[in-house]
C-alpha cells in the first residue's frame, strides 16, 4: 500500500500505478506488469492527513524465484481523467508485505 498526504483543500480523485518485474540473476529482465490502485476520492477536510491506498490484492507470485532475485518496482501517480485531484500530493512511502507459510519457508 501507498502512504501519502493531500497538499491542499482541493477535491478530486487520486490513483496510482505500480509497475513491476521480478527477475532472477542471469535472467533477461521481462516486460513490466502494471497494477492500478483503486481510485480514492479526496474531500476538502483531508488536507495534510496521512492517507493510504491499497494495491489490489492480486498478489505477485514468487514461484521460480531464487535467492538474490530482484523485484524492480515503479510507483507513479495516474493523471487520467479519473484521477483529477488538481494539486500535488506528498508521497510518504510504500510498503511491500509478503506471506510465508511457516518459519523459514517462503510460499
Amino acid at each position: 500500500h501507498i502512504h501519502w498526504i493531500p497538499s491542499t483543500a482541493d477535491t478530486g480523485n487520486i490513483k496510482f500505478d505500480i509497475e513491476y518485474t521480478w527477475t532472477n540473476i542471469d535472467d533477461t529482465v521481462s516486460t513490466n506488469t502494471t497494477m492500478v490502485t483503486n481510485t480514492y476520492a479526496i474531500t476538502a477536510s483531508e488536507i495534510n492527513k496521512h492517507k493510504t491506498t491499497n494495491v489490489p490484492s492480486v498478489g505477485i507470485s514468487g514461484t521460480g524465484k531464487t535467492v538474490s532475485s530482484m523485484l524492480l518496482i515503479t510507483c507513479s501517480r495516474d493523471i487520467t481523467v479519473a484521477s483529477n485531484y488538481p494539486a500535488d500530493i506528498r508521497l510518504l512511502e510504500f510498503d511491500i508485505h509478503y506471506l510465508r507459510n511457516k518459519f523459514g519457508k517462503d510460499l
